[in-house]
């Protein structure tokens, strides 16, 4: 299992607030901006990311996993490592630590195995992972992940960010009984981007 930290974290909204305005029903300078920019903030925050209920890289945005060795990657017996926080645009370093230095490894190959469009990265054919130091973090791989713009995410992300903002917006004086996951329409505009499995 890979352990995940973001290192650059995403630039801009997904959401505009004009857009939640609107679907709320609210006029251009509303004193109640502010709160809808809130909301819209922490429903994209409770989607993205590692930590995030969807568990995808929304805008781009830089992380660095590590693992202590290979492991079941969803390509059948082959060992690798499973970047499994879609889409990931470039893989910008694989290092291995050996003698207590991380070396760059560059006989790998990426492949897609899984609905969610995770990326497995695999040892080149006819080659094998080097020998590493016996380490939690005994290898490193930076990557960048996340839809090029807000345009490019797609629309039942962006539905689902404007209904869990609304429920948000519309219930910020009050406890509630139900969840944000109790919602039917966010769980069904979400489904095929849900983790996966492997």
């Amino acid at each position: 299992m890979l352990a995940y930290a973001r290192l650059t974290p995403p630039a801009g909204r997904i959401v505009g607030l004009a857009r939640a305005l609107a679907h709320l029903k609210l006029e251009p300078g509303t004193e109640e901006a502010e709160a809808v920019t809130a909301a819209l903030a922490a429903a994209e925050e409770h989607l993205d990311g590692w930590g995030g209920a969807l568990r995808h890289a929304l805008l781009v945005q830089t992380w660095e996993a590590t693992a202590p060795a290979p492991g079941p990657c969803g390509c059948g017996e082959a060992p690798g490592f499973l970047l499994d926080l879609p889409p990931v645009s470039a893989v910008l370093a694989v290092e291995a630590l050996t003698g207590g230095t991380y070396l760059p490894v560059t006989t790998w190959r990426s492949l897609s195995p899984n609905r969610r469009g995770s990326l497995a990265l695999l040892p080149s054919p006819g080659t094998r992972w080097p020998t590493t130091d016996p380490d939690p973090a005994a290898w490193r791989i930076r990557f960048q992940a996340g839809y090029g713009s807000p345009a490019d995410v797609p629309q039942p992300i962006q539905a689902a960010i404007l209904l869990i903002a609304a429920d948000l917006f519309d219930n910020r004086g009050a406890k509630q009984l139900a969840t944000l996951t109790d919602n039917p329409t966010i769980a069904r505009l979400l489904a095929r981007y849900a983790p996966s499995e492997a």
